[in-house]
């Protein structure tokens, strides 16, 4: 609610401001005295965003705290990660509702969903004490329709840690997108490790729509990187896919087709420019990240990993 106030209020004060100058004598002094005001107000707004949740940029990686071997790794590597996500997201489908067009459908609705994202943390947390976190729940925001136009598909709010979800999204993205952005919540500062916090919340979470949604985010992430640097690998990966996942897939590409212009344009350079001042210095490129800890999660697993096709 408070983001959505931000813009109504800078044009309040602004309009304010020009009044006042164009009564003053001297409104050179107005406008200097304002700057002057509007400087000390960012530097304490970004004194609480360092006490509130800054500080966790410079915390211990995550890689680091569970010992994954984050390291270069082979397109072929890469190419039999994407193949197991895949593996792993269509079987992960055959437990998912469906609306009449075929595309997945929340079984406990959006609320529910919102609601219960937790529960994926809470399970990891007897084992991973670093993912302990209270009964919370992510909001859903209310112009998401409108704000899809950032191509924002989630955004946490440090001032008040709050968890926003883009709730206009298809359903297959709100249970991945809640998890990201409840993984901030619990200090998960680096958009990388929030993603993969989110994804081992996600395959860890009671409730099949957060676990399919998890491993379908995951193959997303692997699959671009794949395309990037093998595209034969990548459509050999995308045939693991089943129907049900195309899909929700193409629902997703559908969906954010619509709103490609400058809105979302400016919106990657602002959120490049804060990743970067935030020591990510990939700025957005850190969001390819997670496939890096990806790949070092399932590396012994995918030493032994062999696609059904070819056993059958």
């Amino acid at each position: 609610m408070a983001f959505w106030l931000i813009l109504p209020a800078t044009v309040y004060i602004l309009l304010r401001l020009r009044i006042k100058a164009g009564r003053a004598g001297r409104p050179l002094r107005v406008w200097t005295r304002a700057l002057v005001h509007l400087g000390w107000t960012a530097s304490v707004a970004y004194l609480l965003f360092m006490l509130l949740f800054g500080f966790h940029y410079g915390r211990l990686p995550l890689a680091e705290l569970h010992q994954l071997s984050v390291k270069e790794r082979s397109a072929h590597e890469l190419g039999k990660l994407t193949r197991l996500l895949a593996v792993n997201a269509s079987a992960a489908r055959e437990h998912i509702q469906e609306y009449s067009q075929d595309v997945m459908k929340l079984q406990q609705g959006v609320n529910g969903t919102l609601n219960s994202g937790y529960l994926g943390f809470q399970a990891l947390a007897s084992a991973y004490p670093e993912f302990s976190i209270p009964r919370r729940r992510a909001k859903g925001v209310m112009a998401s329709r409108w704000w899809s136009y950032t191509n924002i598909s989630g955004m946490f709010f440090p001032f008040f840690m709050e968890a926003n979800v883009n709730i206009a999204m298809p359903h297959s993205a709100i249970p991945s997108t809640t998890m990201h952005e409840l993984a901030h919540t619990i200090g998960f500062a680096r958009e990388n490790e929030a993603e993969f916090a989110g994804f081992l919340a996600g395959i860890a979470h009671p409730h099949p729509d957060f676990v399919y949604s998890a491993w379908l985010n995951a193959y997303i992430y692997a699959s671009n990187a794949l395309l990037r640097v093998d595209a034969v690998a990548f459509w050999e990966a995308s045939a693991q896919l089943s129907e049900g996942v195309r899909r929700d897939l193409d629902a997703r590409r559908e969906f954010w087709s619509q709103f490609q212009g400058p809105v979302a344009e400016a919106s990657v350079r602002i959120n490049d420019a804060y990743l970067r001042s935030n020591m990510q210095v990939d700025g957005i490129r850190s969001y390819g990240a997670v496939v890096d800890l990806l790949l070092a999660y399932f590396e012994d697993e995918l030493q032994h990993f062999t696609d059904p096709e070819a056993t059958s």
